[in-house]
């Protein structure tokens, strides 16, 4: 099991933080200064997994970090809205839909 998330500006890693189980559990590797949300999502599911032992909860880590940034997570369905998908017309804003 491996999970990882990256920030990229102008074709150069800026951060990353990945975990990979096969390094051990408790593995998690940090390269650059990841945002701001990091110590604060790392914080709460190392304590998670420590009150709960067993599951697996640092491998979220990166993902949660990711959905932070961008509002997605890998095993979460998104809200499906035509607002997703369609701007609304001139006529729809002035008359509703």
């Amino acid at each position: 099991m491996v999970s990882s998330a990256s920030g990229w500006k102008d074709g150069r890693e800026l951060w990353s933080v990945t975990y990979d189980a096969q390094e051990n559990d408790a593995h998690l590797e940090v390269r650059g200064e990841p945002p701001t949300g990091f110590g604060a999502i790392r914080d709460r599911l190392i304590k998670q997994q420590e009150e709960e032992g067993g599951a697996d909860f640092i491998f979220d880590i990166p993902n949660s970090l990711a959905k932070e940034i961008t509002g997605y997570h890998y095993d979460e369905r998104p809200e499906i809205t035509f607002e997703n998908f369609v701007k609304p017309t001139f006529f729809q804003k002035v008359f509703g839909r």
